[in-house]
């Protein structure tokens, strides 16, 4: 079977080189994504260091570092609370 310039489909888990996650942020790094805040972490120094986020479309919770966050009614906008 020739595959040489035939166009194919794979999953992103499937991919070798590039590991996956290298392959998701250059697609869909700069991607916002919202949730519901549902704990609050610290750092050790810093008392309200990161969030603990539920993403609705995810199945596991994600944690993302306080000064990182967006304003929900202007995403343009970093967070300064």
């Amino acid at each position: 079977m020739q595959l040489k310039g035939k166009h194919v489909c794979f999953s992103v888990r499937d991919i070798y080189f590039p590991a996956p996650g290298v392959v998701l942020d250059e697609l869909h790094g700069n991607d916002l994504m919202s949730g519901q805040v549902v704990e609050v972490s610290d750092s050790g120094h810093d008392p309200q260091a990161y969030v603990i986020v539920k993403v609705s479309a995810l199945a596991d919770p994600v944690i993302v570092a306080v000064d990182r966050l967006r304003d929900s009614s202007d995403p343009e906008r970093i967070r300064k609370e």
